[in-house]
């Protein structure tokens, strides 16, 4: 069995993904792929690892899940999908480390589901963004504590990964930038479904859809369904020419508010900076899929 695991990040998609994919939940089943829906799984197997707290599960414990999460018959892929599978968004950077619980919760979902094919899917975010959208999305008296100690310019995606690949050495992983993600939508459906690059989904376009004007979404729909791109490259210079006429104004080059009074324009910049390098070093570690444009 292959396990499908996108584990976030906290304010990268909010669950747009797991929508898309639902939206295919037939064509993925024809080709064994399962998409249960979250109820069915998130809170379940929360709480068995929680629950388990490192020790051995009971000898039927992966059927048992299985039987609870899945429905179909013949399901040879699981996509499983959770922001706050490895901690709720207060406790990102508990113990002054970018997803500190990240071994506890692998090493746990690596136990219930020992012989099976784990893959993780991550997008990633600029920290200087991120940090702002959760601040954001916290309650008042919590917002004080979110760094837990952390430097955020010490914030590295590559260190994270570099630690999933510890905990599950044979574990593939495939990742992505958030801020490109509507440019690679459609690959990262397909991907986590399994699929072959040209294999048909719907709203692969979704994202692009968010962020360019209606009449541009139909303009650039019309088009594709004329012109076939012939590659990914090619479909994305598509989608790059109808953005620069059809994105909409209102969301470019806002800027996120940050409440945090020593974070000035050359400090993001700073954080900016250090983003774009830690991806090029993700782009050159070995084993990792990065989706880039």
């Amino acid at each position: 069995m292959q396990i499908a695991l996108h584990i976030g990040a906290h304010c990268t998609d909010e669950d747009r993904l797991l929508k898309c994919l639902l939206m295919n939940k037939e064509i993925l089943s024809d080709v064994g792929t399962a998409v249960p829906g979250p109820g069915r799984y998130r809170r379940l197997l929360r709480e068995t690892i929680q629950t388990l707290n490192g020790a051995a599960p009971a000898p039927d414990a992966r059927e048992v899940l299985l039987d609870a999460i899945v429905e179909e018959d013949d399901v040879d892929r699981i996509i499983i999908s959770h922001e706050s599978f490895i901690c709720v968004p207060a406790r990102i950077f508990d113990g002054g480390q970018l997803y500190s619980q990240l071994e506890f919760k692998l090493s746990g979902l690596r136990s219930l589901f020992p012989q099976d094919q784990i893959e993780i899917f991550l997008g990633i975010r600029n920290p200087a963004t991120l940090i702002a959208d959760m601040l954001g999305k916290l309650e008042p008296e919590q917002r004080g504590s979110l760094l837990g100690g952390i430097d955020p310019a010490s914030i590295r995606w590559s260190d994270m990964i570099a630690r999933v690949q510890a905990v599950l050495p044979n574990a593939k992983i495939t990742a992505w930038s958030n801020e490109e993600s509507p440019l690679l939508w459609g690959e990262i459906m397909r991907k986590m479904g399994g699929l072959e690059p040209h294999d048909p989904l719907v709203e692969t376009d979704y994202m692009l859809s968010k962020i360019m004007l209606r009449e541009g979404t139909r303009r650039f729909r019309a088009f594709i369904a004329d012109n076939p791109p012939k590659s990914e490259a090619h479909l994305r210079r598509n989608m790059v020419a109808f953005l620069d006429k059809y994105a909409r104004a209102d969301l470019i080059d806002i800027e996120q508010p940050v409440e945090l009074a020593h974070w000035n324009e050359a400090y993001v910049q700073h954080l900016t900076d250090a983003y774009e390098a830690d991806i090029t070093v993700i782009e050159q570690m070995q084993g990792i899929d990065f989706i880039a444009p």
